[in-house]
């Protein structure tokens, strides 16, 4: 059963100034279009409260933040169309905020390294800005109060001055086929975020009807460019992902069955096929040959690296399907290295006989 949702109302101004002395709007209010949709970010930001802080800065809103401890934090009404999608595509459709609630997960994303005597000299050397959250009254949530630290490099637009960014936050290296993410490290999310992600996940389903094959990243909807919620969310995608289950089995029979709208499962796995580079012909719906041929070769290639399921490439599986092609990060494969693809080469050796 899914933890009750701790939620807190932490509105975000609507209408703001811009630099040119015009006014711009963060969100809209109400909807024309009904919401299809589930979308998870993380912040980059230590806080609930920066995140908000920066969405603001930016002329930018989600329908909330999720803080380190749980706490939900609602910026905007699900009602209304929060700005945090961006480019992208889902379903075959674009202008995704009309469709979407987005909610941005705190977390810092990918790190360097560990904050080392190596790595501290080098950004000495640079002349290095040093930030770390310790603000007393605005800590890092469930962060350790000591332990090794990691840190992040970042540079201005004109790589002329580096900042490093150190958080005490847990961190473990997963890798995957991409070799520009390899070797990173990624902040883990917490286990009270895990379950509140579950309870996000049911409350869009109840109050949408959002099918579990359209509860996904901003890497999936924006490959090419977003590398969020990231492979540390692949633990969290495997809790949600049962909590949807076992909420369908109870509540919503249909969530679960595959005959239900399942022209729009069939394009929410075409659009993961699609974001992979193995399918290039219309998200319309339909399983034909175009499809079936993709999703054979998708088994082939990403089967070991993300621990797929023994499941076969046929319609009746597409919950389950779509679940596993959820693990596999948004990328762009036009530029795919030699080392990328031989990496992925090596698994079709491997699991022939699960479509043999």
């Amino acid at each position: 059963m899914t933890q009750p949702l701790r939620i807190v109302s932490d509105p975000i101004e609507q209408v703001y100034t811009k630099a040119n002395g015009t006014t711009g709007y963060r969100y809209g209010r109400g909807r024309r279009l009904p919401v299809r949709v589930g979308i998870f970010h993380y912040s980059a930001t230590f806080t609930a409260a920066a995140t908000k802080h920066i969405l603001e800065r930016r002329g930018l809103s989600a329908h909330g933040s999720l803080e380190r401890d749980g706490t939900y934090h609602q910026h905007v009404s699900d009602g209304d169309r929060a700005v945090h999608a961006g480019y992208g595509s889902w379903l075959g459709m674009s202008g995704l905020n009309h469709r979407s609630l987005g909610v941005e997960v705190v977390n810092l994303g990918w790190m360097d390294g560990l904050w080392d005597h190596h790595a501290q000299q080098t950004a000495q050397s640079v002349g290095a800005f040093i930030f770390e959250w310790k603000r007393a009254n605005d800590l890092e949530r469930e962060v350790p109060t000591d332990g090794p630290r990691y840190y992040r490099s970042e540079y201005d637009k004109n790589r002329q001055r580096a900042t490093h960014i150190l958080t005490r936050a847990p961190s473990a290296r997963f890798d995957d086929h991409r070799e520009g993410t390899r070797g990173k490290l990624w902040v883990r999310y917490t286990e009270a975020q895990k379950q509140a992600c579950c309870a996000l996940a049911v409350r869009w389903m109840q109050g949408h009807a959002i099918l579990p094959e359209c509860i996904v990243g901003h890497e999936h909807v924006s490959p090419t460019r977003k590398l969020d919620p990231g492979p540390a969310f692949g633990e969290v995608w495997r809790a949600i992902e049962v909590a949807v289950n076992d909420y369908c089995a109870r509540l919503w029979p249909e969530g679960i069955n595959y005959r239900f709208r399942l022209e729009e499962r069939i394009k929410a796995l075409q659009s993961h096929l699609a974001r992979l580079g193995l399918y290039h012909l219309s998200i319309d719906g339909d399983w034909g040959k175009g499809t079936q041929s993709a999703l054979e070769e998708a088994l082939l290639l990403f089967h070991d690296d993300y621990s797929f399921r023994r499941w076969e490439p046929r319609v009746q599986n597409i919950t389950t399907i779509c679940n596993d092609l959820r693990l596999v990060p948004g990328y762009n494969p036009e530029l795919m290295t030699d080392a990328e693809a031989s990496r992925l080469r090596t698994n079709t050796s491997r699991v022939i006989d699960l479509i043999g």
